[in-house]
């Protein structure tokens, strides 16, 4: 069958990808002896902190956290009821964290996570 090895191999390529962003070990080969094949990076990294009033120092609820990466923004969420927030299963690189109308801190990852303080007004 013409083509059916590199329908595999993209097949191949799609699970190990399918596999990485659902937090899945993926240490090895996408595909078995395609010339030029290299593993897909294992996703371990993530970005966590506590958002907190820059007048009080006091954990801040219910607040807007963006994650952003270049000029493109990654994700959003709100703080828990303790001001804490977490983006999990992020590739190792630089992003940038800001809390609703405070100050942007940022934070490069390789394969850990990484703590951070947020000031809002």
């Amino acid at each position: 069958m013409r083509g059916s090895g590199r329908r595999f191999w993209l097949g191949g390529v799609a699970l190990a990808i399918a596999g990485a962003c659902l937090g899945v070990p993926m240490g090895g080969s996408a595909s078995a002896g395609v010339p030029g094949d290299s593993p897909i990076p294992m996703v371990q990294a993530g970005i966590g902190g506590v958002v907190v009033s820059a007048q009080t120092g006091q954990p801040v609820g219910g607040r807007l956290v963006t994650l952003s990466s270049g000029r493109m923004i990654v994700r959003t969420q709100r703080t828990d009821p303790d001001g804490f927030f977490l983006f999990d299963g992020l590739f190792p690189g630089s992003y940038v964290v800001q809390g609703e109308g405070g100050e942007a801190v940022g934070v490069n990852i390789g394969s850990f996570h990484a703590f951070v303080t947020v000031g809002v007004p």
